[in-house]
């Protein structure tokens, strides 16, 4: 996909860049769209380490428990999704992550 490589090179070109931080974002949501749900966490997981508060770190957050799902991580997800609610408690995304961790269980 062409939009992906070229977030890739932006990264590679300049990977502490303000332009980097969206494009983990951007390629993080374009793998886990491929079903790469590991390749995508590893780029939501950079995202949220470089800027933890980053603008962006709603949709990181939100992400990195999507791709945990889709790879069959619960206990994992479980954890992103209570993180991602006391991170973002006026998210309109709260009720989806309280029916999820609702359906995952204790």
């Amino acid at each position: 996909m062409e939009a992906a490589s070229t977030y890739r090179r932006v990264m590679e070109l300049g990977p502490e860049s303000a332009e980097a931080y969206p494009a983990e974002v951007a390629v993080g949501n374009i793998e886990l769209h491929q079903g790469r749900p590991l390749v995508a966490l590893a780029h939501y997981q950079h995202a949220l380490a470089t800027r933890p508060s980053g603008a962006l770190s709603e949709e990181a957050r939100w992400g990195k428990a999507r791709a945990l799902r889709a790879a069959g991580r619960f206990a994992e997800e479980r954890a992103a999704l209570e993180e991602f609610r006391a991170r973002h408690p006026d998210s309109q995304l709260v009720p989806a992550s309280t029916r999820r961790l609702a359906e995952i269980g204790p």
